[in-house]
Order: structure tokens, then C-alpha cells, then sequence
């Protein structure tokens, strides 16, 4: 009995401290919920504040993002209005171009119809100074003919009566002023008189002579190929020459021009080749083309058939082979230059 109650005691002693310790853990427990339920209750808060920020921060954005497409429609509006502008203003500037090329165009098929006539008018002409240049020798060499003839007949006739000899009678006729000796003369002419009075005593009818031979020997470079030493000597031997007469300066001029004049058709000859390696002419338009080099050649330089009979015949050889056939090959004709 006693054991049995001191088991009790130990037990009751036993089961309070177990419900102090299980009452200790409840509080604890207890403690513990709240702190939990606090947690909770801040962490709802913390959450909803967040929510609201991100609510704010997403109207925000939507804002930022409806404003950026109402600049982006505008501005892509802008720049739809700023093409349209831009396509207009380059088919304009287009249209411009066109007009002027068109203008232009015109304006150079009408230059090239009136250089065709020019050339067709130089052509004429130079075929024309041909002719006469032709008629004036034989009509010149007629005169002499005549003169001498009649000058023989009053030689004849003087001879009869005593006065004047052959001789005399060539001596005065050489006293003419130097142009008009160059005018009824010429080189065979010159040349013979020369023989006739070699053997007289009257130097200046010989100086003449001489001088003239001079000046008809210039005078046939100029009908040949240009050589440059023969165009040095044939102007030292003019500007030898006492009298400096109107013709006798012509011809200085003639021969210092000649290689510029040389070297130029040379020049057009080769820019009317390149065209033909370009343009395969099959109009009109594009023979005037081709043949405005040579009408630019002729106007530039004041090109006279009577000044370089030698440039003249190659000139006159382009404007009927391309008028013949644009296409025609002229570049042989280089060689002859």
C-alpha cells in the first residue's frame, strides 16, 4: 500500500512537470502563431503594396506605350507624306532632266542640221575655189601667153626698127610691183624667163626672179604633205625676201600654221574614229554627228582651200566617204598626215 502510494506520488509529480512542459510548449506554440500570423498579415500588406506597385508601374508603361504608338503613327505618318513628297520631288527633278535633255537634244540636232549646211555650203565653196583657183592658173598662164606673144610682136617689130632686144623687153616687164608679178606668173613661167636672161647684166630683173621662184617654191609645200624641215626652209627663204608684199606675208602665215593645222585635223580625224568604235550611224543625225568635227575643224581654224590644197583633198576624201556610208573607215587617212 505504501509502495502503491509513493507510485501515485511519483506519477502525479511526473504528470505535472509533463503538463507544465506540454503548457511551457503551448506557449511557445502560441507565440510562435502569432508571430506567424503577423508574418502573414505584413506579408499580405507587403503584398498588396507591391501588387499596387505593379499596377502603377504597368498603367505607367501602358501610358508610356500607347503615347509611344500615337509618336510612332504620327511620325510614320511623317514619314509616308515625307516619301511621298520625296517621290514627288525626284519625279519632278526627273521630269526636269528629261525636259532639258529633250531641249538640249533639239537644240543640238537643229546645231548639227546648220553645221551640215555649213559643210555642205564649204563644200561647195571649196569645190568651188578649186574651179577658179583651176581657171585662174590657166587663165594666168593665157595672159602671159598673150602678153609675151604680144610683147614678142613689138619685139619683132622693135627688132625691125633698131630699138629693144628680147632681153629688155623681160627686164621691163619685171619692173611690175611684186604682187602683180606673183599674180601673172607662175613657177614654169618663172623659171623660164630665169633662163632668158641669165646671162644679162640687170641684177634686180634676177633678184625678182629669184624671189619669185622662192616664193612659188613655198608656195608648193603647202600642195604637199607636211614636211617640217621643208616648211623651215621655205620660210627662211621668204622672210629672205626684200620685198614683203601682201602675198609674200600670206604665205609666211600659211606655212607657221601649217602644223597646227596639221595636228588638228589629225585630232578630229581621231575623235570621228572613236564615234565610229560607239555609234553604228543609221540615220542622219548620226552622219551630221561624225561630220561636226570636221565642220567644227574647218570654222575653228578659217580652213581655206586655197591655203593647204594637201589638207583640203583629205578633208573633201571624209565628207564623201561619210556621206556616203557614215560607217566608212577613215582612219587609214591618218597615214597621209
Amino acid at each position: 500500500m505504501k509502495k502503491s502510494i509513493i507510485l501515485f506520488l511519483i506519477l502525479c509529480s511526473f504528470s505535472t512537470v509533463r503538463s507544465q512542459d506540454c503548457f511551457k510548449e503551448l506557449q511557445k506554440q502560441n507565440v510562435a502563431n502569432d508571430s506567424l500570423k503577423k508574418w502573414i498579415t505584413a506579408n499580405d500588406k507587403n503584398q498588396q503594396l507591391i501588387k499596387k506597385s505593379l499596377q502603377d508601374s504597368i498603367s505607367k508603361l501602358t501610358d508610356a506605350l500607347n503615347k509611344t504608338k500615337t509618336e510612332f503613327a504620327a511620325a510614320n505618318k511623317k514619314i509616308t507624306e515625307l516619301d511621298k513628297n520625296s517621290v514627288k520631288k525626284e519625279r519632278d527633278e526627273l521630269k526636269k532632266q528629261i525636259d532639258d535633255l529633250t531641249k538640249k537634244n533639239e537644240n543640238t540636232e537643229e546645231e548639227i542640221k546648220k553645221k551640215n549646211a555649213e559643210i555642205a555650203k564649204q563644200k561647195a565653196e571649196m569645190e568651188k575655189q578649186k574651179t577658179e583657183k583651176e581657171k585662174e592658173i590657166a587663165e594666168k598662164e593665157k595672159q602671159i601667153v598673150n602678153i609675151k606673144t604680144e610683147s614678142s610682136k613689138k619685139e619683132l617689130q622693135k627688132f625691125a626698127e633698131g630699138q629693144q632686144s628680147v632681153h629688155n623687153l623681160v627686164i621691163q616687164f619685171y619692173k611690175k610691183p611684186f604682187d602683180d608679178l606673183i599674180k601673172l606668173s607662175t613657177k614654169q613661167s618663172v623659171e623660164n624667163d630665169l633662163t632668158l636672161i641669165n646671162n644679162s647684166n640687170n641684177d634686180e630683173a634676177k633678184k625678182k626672179l629669184h624671189d619669185l621662184q622662192k616664193y612659188f617654191d613655198a608656195e608648193q609645200v603647202l600642195v604637199e604633205r607636211y614636211n617640217e624641215q621643208k616648211v623651215k626652209n621655205a620660210l627662211g627663204k621668204l622672210k629672205d625676201i626684200k620685198q614683203q608684199s601682201e602675198f609674200v606675208k600670206k604665205s609666211i602665215d600659211k606655212l607657221e600654221d601649217y602644223k597646227l593645222c596639221n595636228d588638228a585635223l589629225r585630232d578630229a580625224i581621231n575623235k570621228i574614229d572613236e564615234m565610229d568604235k560607239k555609234i553604228i550611224a543609221k540615220s542622219d543625225y548620226a552622219i551630221e554627228k561624225k561630220l561636226l568635227e570636221i565642220s567644227s575643224y574647218i570654222y575653228n581654224y578659217h580652213f581655206n582651200l586655197g591655203d593647204y590644197q594637201y589638207l583640203a583633198d583629205i578633208i573633201l576624201e571624209i565628207i564623201n566617204r561619210k556621206q556616203k556610208d557614215a560607217n566608212a573607215d577613215i582612219k587609214d587617212l591618218l597615214n597621209k598626215l
